[in-house]
């Protein structure tokens, strides 16, 4: 009698166990916006394997420090225009800020060759949208730690958003024409 109650204890334990697990976002999803609900569901429905939430925390990594890697970009003195447009090419809605980005780079060449960037935490905001924190570092040295912006995946691709580089771009020059456009999703 001991043993069949004890196995019915368990039964019903690993029951509630496999219930919670498999229903967990359904549960935190109760009263959310459906925006937010969306995102939940997606989150946990993610594959965490290949192709999956890794993979596009992976991508966007690649971007990030690629786009900032100010050394390897500027590694024979001056960067190429075709490097310049493959910097521009991984920026989202590029279009209105294209001409302003590649001049920037090109007057700041000096402190763009010793740029790098960290990227310390990447938060989904839904499926082709990400919140990315940085640290921008100058010669080695954090220069603008905790710095936020957005990746957004276009037709497959991980990119900046136009927004974080007008910003950037303002840091090294304030008068610079810098529209990044109507947001992502408007």
């Amino acid at each position: 009698m001991r043993k069949r109650r004890l196995g019915a204890v368990t039964m019903a334990a690993l029951a509630v166990v496999v219930l919670s697990a498999c229903n967990t976002a359904v549960f935190r999803s109760k009263g959310m916006p459906p925006a937010e609900r969306e995102l939940a569901a997606e989150e946990a429905s993610a594959d965490t394997g290949s192709g999956g939430r890794d993979e596009d925390e992976k991508a966007i990594t690649e971007v990030f420090v690629w786009f900032f890697d100010g050394p390897a970009l500027f590694a024979d003195g001056a960067a190429t225009d075709d490097e310049l447009e493959a910097k521009a090419a991984k920026v989202y809605n590029v279009t209105n800020i294209k001409q302003t980005l590649i001049d920037t780079f090109k007057a700041n060449a000096n402190v763009f060759s010793m740029l790098a960037a960290k990227v310390e935490n990447i938060e989904f905001k839904g499926k082709d949208r990400a919140e990315v924190t940085f640290t921008l570092m100058v010669g080695g040295e954090p220069t603008l730690p905790g710095a936020v912006g957005n990746a957004i995946r276009e037709d497959g691709v991980w990119k900046l958003d136009a927004q974080l580089t007008c910003d950037l771009v303002a840091l090294a020059d304030a008068s610079a024409p810098c529209d990044p456009g109507p947001p992502p999703g408007t």
